[in-house]
């Protein structure tokens, strides 16, 4: 009966859902630079695992929002790092000493500069994956990796959504689901590959994987 309860809570009480632009325009000055919830720690487990060594690398944080990853890759030894966020209050807000407005599709840098990137929670604010896998292979030079974290795609027959409050209120966040089918052929034309994919969950559900995270390469 609890179970049934539970699952008529979550068709009845949906969220109003922004788009992530207008979301973080709202969470912007609650959001911290580093992981501050039990589903974000998890994420940043899960990516530093994976992180490919960073010393001495031109790295690019994508999607930055307030500067999280700048300061783990910055920590890790990077020669240089780039800070891109299509939401100028999270910029505002943050800490990334090097840091732009752009959009995931369309980054203003030259073609094979940066030797990394990673992007953390993001890309599934995005509709056209390919789009966006395209412009992370062309930044890239040879042998460059991406590291990209989303909310894993099981979670679409749950209806999962990415929440915060504000304002008093609870809002949901847009988010596109990309299937591993949808990587696959996405990856097609970019240049990049696929190279590992990975999975976690909370220790009390490990049934439920809640974060994927992925290792692209170019050129491989």
């Amino acid at each position: 009966m609890l179970t049934v309860l539970r699952s008529i809570r979550r068709w009845w009480y949906r969220p109003r859902l922004l788009t992530s632009r207008a979301a973080y325009r709202l969470w912007a000055a609650a959001y911290p630079p580093q992981a501050h919830n039990p589903f974000m720690e998890l994420e940043e487990r899960l990516m530093l695992a994976h992180l490919p060594p960073v010393t001495r690398l031109r790295m690019l944080d994508l999607a930055c929002g307030t500067g999280r990853y700048t300061r783990l890759l910055t920590e890790r030894g990077a020669s240089s790092v780039v800070s891109l966020d299509h939401s100028l209050d999270m910029l505002a807000h943050g800490i990334a000493p090097c840091a732009a407005q752009a959009d995931m599709t369309a980054l203003p840098l030259p073609a094979a500069c940066l030797d990394g990137i990673v992007c953390g929670l993001a890309i599934g604010h995005v509709a056209d994956l390919q789009a966006a896998l395209s412009e992370i292979g062309r930044v890239l030079r040879e042998g460059g990796f991406a590291l990209v974290s989303d909310l894993h795609p099981r979670l679409k027959d749950a209806r999962a959504q990415r929440t915060f409050s504000a304002q008093g209120q609870t809002y949901a966040i847009e988010h596109y689901w990309h299937s591993e089918a949808d990587y696959k052929q996405a990856l097609q034309a970019t240049g990049l590959e696929l190279v590992t994919q990975h999975a976690a969950s909370l220790p009390d559900r490990s049934d439920e994987p809640l974060v994927w995270v992925g290792v692209l390469r170019k050129g491989i």
